[in-house]
């Protein structure tokens, strides 16, 4: 018995805990300097039971990076969910996705440049999971446009897909790319995605010609792109959030500024086809969307092209 004299001194024995933490289901190995692979794994000997997982930034490289990956998964079999914030995790974060079972992650959020998708590497590991794989998040990321394609096409069981751009600040997702390959997630609930658009170079809109509007060559093409984008999001019929932002693109793919997305309307998606006037308008390509609940994005009715055709 410790008198209250003695108390203020009194340091308790410490007992090494020798089984692994139950309880851990989310770990962080966060560092500004690169992690030894004996340092990491004798972390994760202690946490079986991680599912969410943060990668760390390590030294490793080729066929140690590909042994680290191993034993990661070896020691926290159940790994569903893998972030990534720094540039440089992201091999990690591919390696583990590469060697895990087939079929169990769950869930990816990138927030930082990452060059992971751009080899064929990044689609046969994201092909393995492609049935398992419900939760995308890449808000202000920086992938090449042509990069995020690997998601279209082969992710099938996506229910959210994140994906925009640092306020237009790096590579966006074009219209063209967007419609350049049939998209696999049909599954989609939720859908937060950036397009870059092209502005056509006439000096007149087609709104604010005299009617019956007749358009150019140019237009024509463009509507036609849009046509098929706007075709393919009111083919997502289980969605029920969409935030979709548009950005006109400069010659070279850089964004357009300053341009702010409420600012800028999706040519003719929230307007009917008008035959009298010669207005294009596919608001009824998004008929299908019977359990959308939000709406957001470049979708104000009182933009300039909104005013005159909506």
């Amino acid at each position: 018995e410790i008198n209250q004299e003695q108390d203020q001194y009194f340091v308790p024995e410490v007992v090494l805990r020798d089984k692994p933490l139950p309880l851990l289901k989310r770990l962080a190995c966060w560092s500004d300097h690169p992690s030894t692979n004996e340092g990491i794994l004798d972390v994760l000997d202690h946490c079986p039971f991680v599912e969410h997982f943060r990668i760390p930034i390590v030294a490793a490289v080729g066929s140690d990076l590909d042994s680290l990956a191993v034993s990661i998964n070896k020691k926290c079999p159940i790994i569903c969910s893998l972030e990534s914030r720094s540039y440089e995790e992201g091999p990690l974060l591919l390696a583990i996705m590469d060697t895990m079972p087939s079929h169990q992650l769950e869930e990816i959020k990138i927030s930082t440049t990452t060059s992971i998708f751009n080899n064929d590497a990044a689609r046969r590991a994201f092909g393995r999971h492609s049935s398992t794989l419900r939760d995308i998040n890449l808000r202000y990321a920086s992938v090449k446009s042509k990069d995020l394609l690997v998601i279209l096409e082969l992710c099938g069981s996506l229910e959210t897909l994140i994906q925009h751009t640092n306020h237009g600040i790096g590579p966006i997702l074009t219209l063209a790319d967007a419609i350049s390959v049939p998209w696999a997630c049909n599954k989609i609930r939720r859908l937060e995605m950036t397009i870059g658009l092209t502005k056509v170079s006439l000096q007149d809109p087609y709104y604010k010609r005299t009617v019956p509007v007749v358009l150019s060559e140019e237009e024509r093409r463009q509507f036609a792109d849009l046509e098929m984008f706007y075709r393919q999001i009111g083919n997502l019929v289980q969605l029920e959030y969409i935030d979709l932002h548009g950005l006109y693109l400069e010659y070279g793919g850089k964004p357009r500024y300053p341009a702010l997305m409420e600012e800028v309307t999706f040519p003719g998606m929230l307007s009917l086809q008008d035959d009298t006037t010669g207005r294009p308008g596919y608001l009824d390509l998004l008929a299908g969307l019977v359990n959308l609940k939000e709406l957001r994005g470049s979708v104000r009715v009182t933009t300039d092209e909104a005013q005159n055709t909506v």
